[in-house]
């Protein structure tokens, strides 16, 4: 091997360039900090990491692999099941693409809104046709960030390279980028805009012509159907324009759905296992963790039956939430 061909890093352990080259195309799209907070490591880490700056890569790599898994495995629409909710917010997220509306998806956290909507992407839209923009807010996300990290997306350009501008700039070469080429915008976990930043999007959704879908928990529904304060007018307006009568899913799944979930995510389920899973109220989120929670107790307890481990997994589960 050349000198021009060998992995280029400081230390003795070289890096694995397929999951460089992933971590270098996530990043075309989404901001160093979202990569981050996937993998519970700073951006400033994974920056060092696209720069080959790291003398061992090797557990930022380990996490990085196991994240990708997870997304891969969920892009194949592997373990998606069709519940109630799902099919509901599937619909509302058709109706936002074909009408170009503004949709709000307010839910429990757990509901499985995120998924869904995926789901509906994965299935009907395009990203390599520039079809839709995804774009995860972070907690104290700014007016500008947003801006910046929605600019990004709708480009196809890494979040570092949109720099400079200001807030007002970055808005009107969104809306200009959104006219040509109209996209989906979907906004997820917009719980944590501040209301300066829903001003903007009614602005960008107005000019635009895109349709849009604003996703997060129930707090996001009570700021913009009950607004108070200085702009209360403001998003007012921003109600006035869904597509359809803002409404709450229902957390908790009916039984049969919670079967469904249950038998995709493990094989052979039996009656006396599906009355456990079925017996208390649950979200879709709460039934994989029951199920994730009892494979792990059975593997290091393979002597007993799957169904006692099963109870003991909901015991557990029923204390926590009860303290």
């Amino acid at each position: 091997m050349s000198a021009a061909t060998q992995p280029l890093t400081r230390g003795a352990i070289p890096y694995n360039e397929e999951i460089l080259l992933k971590a270098e195309e996530y990043c075309k799209t989404h901001s160093h900090a979202e990569l981050a907070a996937k993998v519970d490591r700073t951006a400033s880490l994974i920056l060092r990491y696209l720069n080959r700056q790291l003398d061992n890569p090797l557990p930022l790599e380990e996490a990085l692999a196991a994240y990708f898994v997870r997304m891969e495995r969920f892009a194949t629409g592997e373990a998606f099941v069709w519940t109630e909710q799902a099919t509901d917010i599937v619909s509302d997220c058709a109706f936002a693409q074909g009408f170009r509306a503004l949709v709000p998806i307010c839910a429990d956290a757990g509901t499985g809104k995120t998924n869904a909507c995926k789901e509906f992407l994965r299935r009907y839209m395009n990203k390599a046709d520039r079809q839709f923009a995804w774009v995860s807010c972070l907690p104290a996300m700014s007016t500008r960030g947003l801006a910046r990290m929605l600019l990004a997306t709708i480009t196809n350009r890494k979040f570092s390279e949109i720099r400079g501008e200001e807030t007002l700039e970055l808005i009107n070469r969104i809306v200009v980028e959104l006219q040509g080429a109209p996209q989906l915008v979907v906004i997820d976990d917009a719980t944590y805009l501040s209301d300066r930043s829903l001003q903007n999007l009614i602005h960008i959704y107005n000019e635009s012509g895109s349709g849009m879908i604003l996703m997060g928990t129930k707090v996001l529904m009570e700021r913009m159907l009950h607004p108070t304060g200085r702009r209360k007018e403001e998003l007012e307006q921003l109600t006035s324009r869904f597509g359809i009568a803002a409404h709450s899913y229902p957390r908790e799944l009916k039984a049969r759905d919670a079967e469904r979930i249950a038998k995709a995510k493990r094989h052979g389920m039996t009656e006396a296992q599906l009355e456990i899973v079925t017996a208390k109220p649950r979200s879709a989120r709460q039934v994989a963790q029951l199920l994730k929670r009892a494979e792990f107790l059975h593997q290091c307890n393979k002597d007993v039956t799957f169904t006692e481990i099963l109870k003991k997994a909901d015991e557990e589960m029923f204390l926590r939430r009860a303290g």
